[in-house]
């Protein structure tokens, strides 16, 4: 077997006392590297089973097509757009690659949409319930908003005004780009 280093397996002598200093060094680097990219890829599950649980909810709980047949027109568009990760399409991601908010810059989930971004306070004081608005806005807030009937409509127009939000951003940024 030849070895690494013309003449055999030993490397030159004037590189012997640095490769033998900084092999540790290498090998730090590459397990704390390693150690964050499984740190990232756990966070980024995370993240993931919190949207799918939220979308999981609003199957549920929302039946395939009850709310298609009552409230406005911009209300059932919101439902639409949120229930079917719509909100996902205009995807901005920082230097870790997670996704983050166009409105906010925050980091981007379905809970973060409905409780948590502070571009559409306003919005969210308008439309949605006022048990909603003073609850901690925890994820069993967000499911008991998500849960009733009655508040269908104004979630949807909520969302829809979401939405439209978003679109505009991203069309401005469309036309200075």
């Amino acid at each position: 077997m030849a070895g690494l280093y013309e003449g055999g397996n030993e490397p030159p002598g004037h590189l012997k006392p640095f490769l033998s200093r900084n092999k540790r060094n290498v090998w730090r680097k590459v397990k704390k590297r390693l150690k964050d990219i499984d740190r990232q890829i756990t966070e980024g599950e995370c993240r993931d089973k919190v949207a799918l649980e939220i979308q999981s909810m609003i199957k549920t709980n929302w039946g395939a097509e009850l709310y298609l047949y009552g409230g406005s027109k911009d209300g059932r568009l919101g439902l639409i757009w949120f229930r079917l990760g719509a909100w996902r399409a205009l995807k901005i991601v920082n230097e870790e690659g997670a996704r983050i908010c166009p409105l906010c810059g925050r980091g981007e989930t379905s809970h973060h949409i409905l409780s948590e971004c502070e571009a559409t306070e306003a919005l969210r004081k308008r439309f949605l319930p006022e048990s909603f608005i003073t609850s901690s806005r925890g994820h069993l807030a967000t499911y008991a908003v998500l849960n009733n009937v009655k508040s269908y409509d104004s979630v949807g127009k909520f969302l829809a005004k979401v939405r439209q939000l978003r679109v505009e951003l991203a069309e401005g940024e469309g036309a200075e780009g």
